[in-house]
Protein backbone atom coordinates (compact mmCIF):
# COMPACT_ATOMS: atom_id res chain seq x y z
CA UNK A 1 0.00 0.00 0.00
CA UNK A 2 2.92 2.37 0.85
CA UNK A 3 4.33 1.85 -2.61
CA UNK A 4 1.16 2.37 -4.09
CA UNK A 5 0.73 5.93 -2.38
CA UNK A 6 4.47 6.85 -3.13
CA UNK A 7 4.19 5.93 -7.08
CA UNK A 8 0.64 7.47 -6.91
CA UNK A 9 1.89 10.98 -5.38
CA UNK A 10 5.09 10.85 -7.91
CA UNK A 11 2.64 10.69 -10.95
CA UNK A 12 0.39 13.80 -9.70
CA UNK A 13 3.82 16.02 -8.79
CA UNK A 14 4.83 15.19 -12.44
CA UNK A 15 1.44 16.22 -13.73
CA UNK A 16 1.22 19.16 -11.80
CA UNK A 17 4.62 20.29 -12.85
CA UNK A 18 3.83 19.52 -16.58
CA UNK A 19 0.43 21.63 -15.97
CA UNK A 20 2.18 24.24 -14.20
CA UNK A 21 4.97 24.39 -17.54
CA UNK A 22 1.91 24.38 -20.03
CA UNK A 23 0.48 27.57 -18.18
CA UNK A 24 3.18 29.75 -18.21
CA UNK A 25 3.73 28.46 -22.14
CA UNK A 26 0.68 29.64 -22.45
CA UNK A 27 1.29 33.08 -22.08
CA UNK A 28 4.47 33.23 -23.18
CA UNK A 29 5.24 36.77 -25.49
CA UNK A 30 6.71 34.40 -28.11
CA UNK A 31 3.56 32.37 -28.47
CA UNK A 32 1.06 35.11 -27.92
CA UNK A 33 -0.86 36.08 -31.40
CA UNK A 34 -1.15 39.52 -32.85
CA UNK A 35 -4.94 39.75 -31.10
CA UNK A 36 -3.90 38.52 -27.92
CA UNK A 37 -1.30 41.01 -27.81
CA UNK A 38 -3.64 43.85 -28.82
CA UNK A 39 -5.91 42.45 -26.12
CA UNK A 40 -3.80 42.42 -23.21
CA UNK A 41 -2.62 46.39 -24.42
CA UNK A 42 -6.18 47.20 -24.09
CA UNK A 43 -7.32 45.55 -20.45
CA UNK A 44 -5.15 47.62 -18.82
CA UNK A 45 -4.32 44.88 -16.51
CA UNK A 46 -0.45 43.88 -15.13
CA UNK A 47 0.72 41.81 -17.15
CA UNK A 48 2.65 39.25 -14.87
CA UNK A 49 -0.73 38.70 -13.24
CA UNK A 50 -2.60 37.89 -16.34
CA UNK A 51 -3.61 34.01 -16.77
CA UNK A 52 -6.44 34.14 -19.70
CA UNK A 53 -6.54 35.81 -23.00
CA UNK A 54 -9.36 35.51 -25.04
CA UNK A 55 -10.71 37.79 -27.88
CA UNK A 56 -12.99 39.86 -26.03
CA UNK A 57 -11.63 39.31 -22.54
CA UNK A 58 -8.58 39.40 -20.47
CA UNK A 59 -8.72 37.54 -17.08
CA UNK A 60 -6.09 38.63 -13.81
CA UNK A 61 -5.49 36.95 -10.48
CA UNK A 62 -5.63 39.36 -8.29
CA UNK A 63 -5.29 37.17 -4.75
CA UNK A 64 -4.44 33.83 -5.08
CA UNK A 65 -6.38 32.90 -2.25
CA UNK A 66 -5.49 30.22 1.47
CA UNK A 67 -5.13 26.56 1.23
CA UNK A 68 -7.94 25.05 2.91
CA UNK A 69 -7.19 22.28 6.08
CA UNK A 70 -7.33 19.50 3.53
CA UNK A 71 -4.65 20.97 1.63
CA UNK A 72 -6.75 20.22 -2.19
CA UNK A 73 -9.16 23.16 -2.24
CA UNK A 74 -7.49 26.71 -2.41
CA UNK A 75 -10.45 29.61 -1.21
CA UNK A 76 -11.15 32.84 -1.83
CA UNK A 77 -9.46 33.63 -5.43
CA UNK A 78 -10.27 36.80 -6.50
CA UNK A 79 -10.44 37.41 -9.96
CA UNK A 80 -10.47 40.53 -12.32
CA UNK A 81 -11.69 40.47 -15.99
CA UNK A 82 -11.66 42.99 -18.54
CA UNK A 83 -13.65 43.57 -21.53
CA UNK A 84 -11.76 44.27 -24.28
CA UNK A 85 -14.33 44.46 -27.54
CA UNK A 86 -17.48 46.74 -27.67
CA UNK A 87 -19.72 44.02 -29.18
CA UNK A 88 -18.86 41.81 -26.12
CA UNK A 89 -19.50 44.48 -23.75
CA UNK A 90 -22.97 45.27 -25.42
CA UNK A 91 -23.58 41.38 -25.17
CA UNK A 92 -22.49 40.73 -22.02
CA UNK A 93 -23.87 44.26 -20.75
CA UNK A 94 -20.61 44.87 -18.62
CA UNK A 95 -17.27 46.28 -19.33
CA UNK A 96 -15.34 45.26 -16.29
CA UNK A 97 -15.98 42.04 -13.66
CA UNK A 98 -14.29 41.19 -9.83
CA UNK A 99 -15.27 37.99 -8.73
CA UNK A 100 -13.93 35.24 -5.73
CA UNK A 101 -13.59 31.76 -6.38
CA UNK A 102 -12.83 28.67 -4.95
CA UNK A 103 -10.90 25.77 -6.65
CA UNK A 104 -10.78 22.17 -5.99
CA UNK A 105 -7.42 21.18 -7.28
CA UNK A 106 -7.99 17.39 -6.74
CA UNK A 107 -11.58 17.03 -8.27
CA UNK A 108 -10.96 20.01 -10.84
CA UNK A 109 -13.45 22.01 -10.38
CA UNK A 110 -14.48 25.58 -8.95
CA UNK A 111 -17.30 27.14 -7.00
CA UNK A 112 -18.18 30.71 -7.86
CA UNK A 113 -18.62 32.60 -4.15
CA UNK A 114 -19.41 36.45 -5.38
CA UNK A 115 -19.62 38.63 -8.71
CA UNK A 116 -19.94 42.10 -9.36
CA UNK A 117 -20.13 43.53 -12.87
CA UNK A 118 -18.77 47.22 -13.75
CA UNK A 119 -20.21 49.97 -16.53
CA UNK A 120 -16.82 50.89 -16.82
CA UNK A 121 -13.66 49.46 -17.30
CA UNK A 122 -11.01 48.53 -14.40
CA UNK A 123 -13.99 47.95 -11.96
CA UNK A 124 -15.63 51.55 -12.53
CA UNK A 125 -18.88 53.12 -13.02
CA UNK A 126 -22.43 51.17 -12.24
CA UNK A 127 -21.79 48.45 -10.32
CA UNK A 128 -24.11 45.39 -10.53
CA UNK A 129 -24.21 42.62 -7.86
CA UNK A 130 -24.71 39.20 -9.94
CA UNK A 131 -26.21 36.06 -8.87
CA UNK A 132 -24.11 33.30 -8.76
CA UNK A 133 -25.10 29.85 -9.60
CA UNK A 134 -23.79 28.39 -6.35
CA UNK A 135 -22.09 24.43 -6.34
CA UNK A 136 -18.99 22.88 -7.24
CA UNK A 137 -18.48 22.94 -11.58
CA UNK A 138 -16.17 21.43 -13.88
CA UNK A 139 -15.19 24.08 -16.33
CA UNK A 140 -15.07 23.46 -20.42
CA UNK A 141 -11.35 23.39 -21.50
CA UNK A 142 -11.81 26.52 -23.24
CA UNK A 143 -13.01 28.59 -20.27
CA UNK A 144 -11.18 31.11 -18.65
CA UNK A 145 -11.78 29.31 -15.34
CA UNK A 146 -10.18 26.11 -16.89
CA UNK A 147 -6.71 28.80 -17.06
CA UNK A 148 -7.44 30.24 -13.65
CA UNK A 149 -7.68 26.46 -12.12
CA UNK A 150 -4.50 25.44 -14.01
CA UNK A 151 -2.23 28.79 -12.81
CA UNK A 152 -3.67 28.14 -8.79
CA UNK A 153 -3.41 24.61 -8.84
CA UNK A 154 0.37 24.42 -10.40
CA UNK A 155 1.41 25.70 -6.77
CA UNK A 156 -0.24 23.36 -4.94
CA UNK A 157 2.03 20.53 -3.81
CA UNK A 158 0.75 17.69 -5.70
CA UNK A 159 2.50 15.31 -3.35
CA UNK A 160 1.18 16.60 -0.02
CA UNK A 161 -2.57 16.25 -1.68
CA UNK A 162 -1.93 12.79 -2.76
CA UNK A 163 -1.17 11.72 0.39
CA UNK A 164 -3.41 13.66 2.71
CA UNK A 165 -5.20 10.59 4.63
CA UNK A 166 -9.13 10.01 3.71
CA UNK A 167 -11.87 10.73 6.30
CA UNK A 168 -12.59 8.72 9.12
CA UNK A 169 -15.40 6.73 8.94
CA UNK A 170 -18.64 7.68 10.59
CA UNK A 171 -18.97 5.76 14.23
CA UNK A 172 -22.56 4.31 14.45
CA UNK A 173 -25.17 5.15 17.41
CA UNK A 174 -24.94 2.46 19.58
CA UNK A 175 -27.57 -0.26 20.58
CA UNK A 176 -28.99 -1.72 23.62
CA UNK A 177 -27.37 -5.10 24.58
CA UNK A 178 -29.47 -8.44 23.86
CA UNK A 179 -29.58 -9.89 27.28
CA UNK A 180 -28.41 -13.89 25.56
CA UNK A 181 -25.46 -13.31 23.18
CA UNK A 182 -25.49 -15.74 19.89
CA UNK A 183 -22.56 -18.10 19.81
CA UNK A 184 -19.90 -16.04 17.78
CA UNK A 185 -19.53 -17.72 14.14
CA UNK A 186 -16.04 -18.92 13.29
CA UNK A 187 -15.06 -19.04 9.65
CA UNK A 188 -14.21 -21.70 8.08
CA UNK A 189 -10.12 -22.53 7.51
CA UNK A 190 -8.74 -20.82 4.36
CA UNK A 191 -11.67 -18.09 4.32
CA UNK A 192 -10.08 -15.53 7.46
CA UNK A 193 -11.06 -12.11 6.39
CA UNK A 194 -8.28 -9.18 7.04
CA UNK A 195 -8.35 -7.59 10.31
CA UNK A 196 -10.93 -4.33 10.40
CA UNK A 197 -7.78 -1.95 10.14
CA UNK A 198 -6.95 -3.33 7.00
CA UNK A 199 -10.45 -3.61 5.49
CA UNK A 200 -10.94 0.24 6.47
CA UNK A 201 -7.72 1.06 4.65
CA UNK A 202 -9.16 -0.62 1.50
CA UNK A 203 -12.25 0.89 1.16
CA UNK A 204 -11.04 4.36 1.79
CA UNK A 205 -8.05 3.63 -0.82
CA UNK A 206 -10.28 5.32 -3.66
CA UNK A 207 -12.17 8.12 -1.60
CA UNK A 208 -11.84 11.82 -3.06
CA UNK A 209 -9.05 13.58 -0.38
CA UNK A 210 -11.40 15.67 2.19
CA UNK A 211 -11.12 19.34 2.45
CA UNK A 212 -12.20 21.79 4.39
CA UNK A 213 -15.13 22.24 2.38
CA UNK A 214 -16.29 18.73 2.23
CA UNK A 215 -15.88 18.41 5.95
CA UNK A 216 -18.59 21.73 6.62
CA UNK A 217 -20.83 19.92 4.44
CA UNK A 218 -20.21 16.69 6.17
CA UNK A 219 -21.06 18.05 9.63
CA UNK A 220 -24.20 19.73 8.04
CA UNK A 221 -25.64 16.69 6.92
CA UNK A 222 -25.45 15.04 10.27
CA UNK A 223 -28.16 14.30 11.89
CA UNK A 224 -29.31 16.29 15.31
CA UNK A 225 -28.76 14.04 18.45
CA UNK A 226 -32.29 14.56 19.79
CA UNK A 227 -32.38 15.56 23.30
CA UNK A 228 -33.24 12.94 26.21
CA UNK A 229 -36.72 13.20 27.83
CA UNK A 230 -37.31 14.64 30.88
CA UNK A 231 -38.47 12.71 34.10
CA UNK A 232 -42.15 12.68 34.33
CA UNK A 233 -43.22 14.19 37.52
CA UNK A 234 -44.03 11.60 40.48
CA UNK A 235 -48.07 11.32 40.73
CA UNK A 236 -50.12 12.83 43.85
CA UNK A 237 -53.34 12.03 44.91
CA UNK A 238 -55.42 14.74 43.86
CA UNK A 239 -56.71 17.88 46.78
CA UNK A 240 -60.34 18.13 46.91
CA UNK A 241 -61.56 21.73 48.55
CA UNK A 242 -65.10 22.55 49.21
CA UNK A 243 -65.39 26.54 48.02
CA UNK A 244 -68.81 28.47 47.85
CA UNK A 245 -70.47 28.91 44.62
CA UNK A 246 -69.55 32.24 43.97
CA UNK A 247 -70.97 34.09 40.45
CA UNK A 248 -68.23 34.89 38.55
CA UNK A 249 -67.74 38.98 37.39
CA UNK A 250 -69.32 40.33 34.40
CA UNK A 251 -66.28 40.61 31.92
CA UNK A 252 -66.39 43.53 29.65
CA UNK A 253 -65.82 43.06 26.04
CA UNK A 254 -63.89 45.42 24.07
CA UNK A 255 -65.40 46.92 21.19
CA UNK A 256 -64.31 45.03 17.98
CA UNK A 257 -61.72 47.12 15.78
CA UNK A 258 -62.46 48.90 13.06
CA UNK A 259 -61.32 47.51 10.05
CA UNK A 260 -58.31 48.97 8.39
CA UNK A 261 -59.11 51.57 5.14
CA UNK A 262 -58.41 50.04 1.86
CA UNK A 263 -55.38 50.96 0.46
CA UNK A 264 -56.49 52.94 -2.91
CA UNK A 265 -54.96 50.37 -5.56
CA UNK A 266 -52.27 52.14 -7.39
CA UNK A 267 -52.74 52.44 -11.22
CA UNK A 268 -50.48 51.95 -14.01
CA UNK A 269 -51.01 53.01 -17.50
CA UNK A 270 -52.21 50.74 -19.87
CA UNK A 271 -49.92 51.77 -22.75
CA UNK A 272 -46.30 50.10 -22.52
CA UNK A 273 -43.12 52.60 -21.94
CA UNK A 274 -39.65 52.35 -24.12
CA UNK A 275 -37.44 51.19 -21.72
CA UNK A 276 -36.30 47.14 -21.33
CA UNK A 277 -34.31 45.27 -19.14
CA UNK A 278 -31.99 42.73 -19.87
CA UNK A 279 -31.53 39.83 -17.27
CA UNK A 280 -29.33 37.05 -19.47
CA UNK A 281 -27.94 36.71 -22.98
CA UNK A 282 -27.70 33.04 -24.08
CA UNK A 283 -26.36 31.31 -27.06
CA UNK A 284 -30.08 29.45 -27.67
CA UNK A 285 -33.20 30.77 -27.82
CA UNK A 286 -34.45 28.23 -25.11
CA UNK A 287 -31.87 29.22 -22.30
CA UNK A 288 -32.80 32.68 -22.61
CA UNK A 289 -37.06 31.45 -22.54
CA UNK A 290 -35.67 29.66 -19.32
CA UNK A 291 -34.24 32.59 -17.00
CA UNK A 292 -37.78 34.54 -18.00
CA UNK A 293 -39.91 32.03 -16.75
CA UNK A 294 -38.00 32.04 -13.81
CA UNK A 295 -39.64 35.65 -13.20
CA UNK A 296 -42.93 35.17 -15.07
CA UNK A 297 -44.75 36.05 -11.72
CA UNK A 298 -43.18 39.37 -11.34
CA UNK A 299 -44.14 40.44 -14.90
CA UNK A 300 -47.53 42.45 -15.11
CA UNK A 301 -49.30 43.95 -17.39
CA UNK A 302 -48.46 46.27 -19.23
CA UNK A 303 -44.42 44.73 -19.39
CA UNK A 304 -44.08 41.86 -21.18
CA UNK A 305 -41.13 39.43 -22.27
CA UNK A 306 -39.62 38.86 -25.83
CA UNK A 307 -36.36 37.30 -27.01
CA UNK A 308 -34.45 39.20 -28.96
CA UNK A 309 -31.25 37.56 -31.30
CA UNK A 310 -28.47 39.63 -32.20
CA UNK A 311 -24.96 38.64 -33.96
CA UNK A 312 -21.79 39.96 -32.63
CA UNK A 313 -18.08 38.79 -34.22
CA UNK A 314 -19.87 35.95 -35.98
CA UNK A 315 -21.48 34.67 -32.68
CA UNK A 316 -25.63 34.49 -32.05
CA UNK A 317 -26.75 36.04 -28.72
CA UNK A 318 -30.16 35.64 -27.78
CA UNK A 319 -31.44 38.13 -25.06
CA UNK A 320 -34.07 37.66 -22.44
CA UNK A 321 -36.07 40.93 -22.68
CA UNK A 322 -38.72 42.40 -20.00
CA UNK A 323 -39.92 45.53 -22.10
CA UNK A 324 -42.65 48.46 -21.22
CA UNK A 325 -40.81 50.27 -18.49
CA UNK A 326 -41.90 53.78 -18.70
CA UNK A 327 -38.49 55.41 -17.38
CA UNK A 328 -35.21 53.94 -16.00
CA UNK A 329 -36.16 54.82 -12.34
CA UNK A 330 -38.77 52.02 -12.86
CA UNK A 331 -36.44 49.95 -14.74
CA UNK A 332 -33.97 50.18 -11.54
CA UNK A 333 -36.72 49.27 -9.10
CA UNK A 334 -37.54 46.33 -10.66
CA UNK A 335 -34.19 45.07 -10.90
CA UNK A 336 -33.40 45.96 -7.33
CA UNK A 337 -36.58 43.58 -6.68
CA UNK A 338 -35.26 40.99 -8.65
CA UNK A 339 -31.87 40.67 -6.71
CA UNK A 340 -29.80 43.43 -9.22
CA UNK A 341 -28.92 40.87 -11.96
CA UNK A 342 -29.88 42.47 -15.06
CA UNK A 343 -29.12 45.52 -17.22
CA UNK A 344 -31.13 48.30 -18.36
CA UNK A 345 -31.38 49.45 -22.17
Amino acid sequence: MGVRLRFAAAVVALAGATVAHGAAAELNDSSLTAVQRRAIAASGLPRASIVSVKPDMVVAIRNRGTPSAGGGVIEGVVLQGEVVSSNAAQVMGYRSMRSTVNVDCVRRRDLVVKMAVFSEPNAKGEVVNRQVPGGWVQPSPDAYLSDVMRSVCASVPRTAVAETPPLAPVKARSEPEPKSRPAPIVAPAGSISPPARTRTAMLNADRPVPTSVDARMARLDEPPTAPAPAPAPPRQAPEVHLRPVVAPPAVLKAPAPKPPAAKPAVSRPATPGKVSVQIAASPTEAQAREALAKIKGRVKAPLFTSVRSVTVDGKVFHRALINGFQNRTEAQAFCASAGGACFIR
